[in-house]
């Protein structure tokens, strides 16, 4: 059998690999996007006439037991903290936060931006991901690892039921009337621009469902109510959705490229179609989550600190979608999933 390679779909596909790798979580806390402290400002310059600075360092963590050290760029570090009297760029951890890592030099509570960490980023995402799993109990592995290969077996589904009716959404791509959406779209109108394909919809939300009533076997004999109880569940979802959350994100890229909806929508940029698809994921996610009987963002603020895989997470697109869940589109999209949004409360 001979190779026939097409030059086009191969630039194609290494464009995409590195829209995935600036668009889709490339920081492993931030989920993708910056966050306050730090930011590009820290970075590019400040890095490399930080390196001298870096060697001369004489604050140096004390060595024994199993403290965690990080090694970070002094110079971009001491432009967003208050307190610059100091001399270090490396440090024992104290705790993590959403902006950062929070260290110990020399008494001083000094702010770590993610971009900032150097050489020891590695070994600390992999401790903090051994910490995480082993709080889990024995239910909790189990709950994860079977919804973790239902998710697989659901993305396998939804792509072969596209290649089966791919002829027919692309008519109804052509029958739907001409209508631009624009660099700010937001959930709401992207799941309403979608709803107006019904075949596109049908083997998307049908696939998912199977998803939703796993999760509802679950949560029914102990739903979680309490706030502690929702972080716990919250963390579920972010940790069996990780495996597979960049093929689901492709997948639907390539469908709505495929199918001509991207043209027909008037979206030109591949890092908005790449936003587009991210966004439609996170829909199906907010779905999960409410069939938990999530409906506040805060479960996931809590969650993302307890799951393994919490920093991946996409947390500033996911509570934009979950503020909408209640919105005419999004709850009709949910409603075919099999998920009521009548039954939980969004809030921040």
């Amino acid at each position: 059998m001979k190779l026939v390679t097409n030059k086009k779909i191969v630039n194609d596909l290494l464009a995409e690999v590195l829209l995935e790798y600036n668009i889709l979580e490339a920081n492993p806390f931030a989920g993708g996007e910056k966050e306050e402290g730090g930011g590009e400002e820290a970075g590019g310059d400040a890095e490399a006439e930080g390196g001298k600075e870096d060697k001369k360092a004489d604050a140096k963590p004390k060595e024994g037991g199993d403290e965690l050290s990080i090694k970070f760029n002094q110079s971009a570090v001491k432009k967003y903290n208050t307190n610059t009297d100091w001399k270090a760029s490396e440090a024992p951890v104290k705790k993590i936060t959403k902006k950062g890592i929070e260290v110990d030099v020399a008494g001083n509570n000094v702010l770590v931006n993610f971009d900032d960490i150097t050489e020891s980023a590695n070994k600390f995402f992999s401790k903090s991901l051994k910490e995480a799993e082993e709080k889990l109990d024995a239910e909790d592995k189990k709950q994860i690892k079977d919804l973790e290969a239902e998710m697989g077996a659901v993305a396998k589904e939804i792509g072969s039921a596209f290649d089966s009716a791919q002829d027919k959404i692309e008519q109804e791509v052509e029958e739907m009337p001409e209508k631009e959406l624009n660099e700010a779209l937001g959930a709401t109108a992207i799941v309403g621009f979608i709803l107006a394909l019904p075949k596109l919809v049908e083997i998307t939300t049908k696939a998912v469902s199977k998803l939703v009533k796993l999760i509802k076997k679950y949560t029914k004999a102990d739903p979680p109510k309490t706030e502690e109880e929702q972080a716990k569940w919250a963390a579920k979802i972010i940790d069996f959705t990780h495996k597979w959350h960049k093929v689901y994100i492709k997948a639907f890229y390539y469908m709505f490229k495929f199918s001509g909806l991207y043209k027909k929508a008037g979206i030109k940029d591949e890092a908005t179609k790449m936003k587009v698809a991210k966004m439609f994921y996170y829909t199906v996610v907010a779905g999960l989550a409410v069939s938990a009987g999530i409906g506040a963002i805060g479960a996931f603020k809590a969650g993302m600190s307890q799951a393994a895989h919490g920093g991946e997470f996409a947390l500033g697109t996911f509570e934009g979608i979950m503020a909408s869940i209640k919105g005419e589109e999004i709850a009709e999209f949910l409603g075919e999933m099999g998920v009521s949004t009548a039954e939980v409360a969004a809030e921040a």
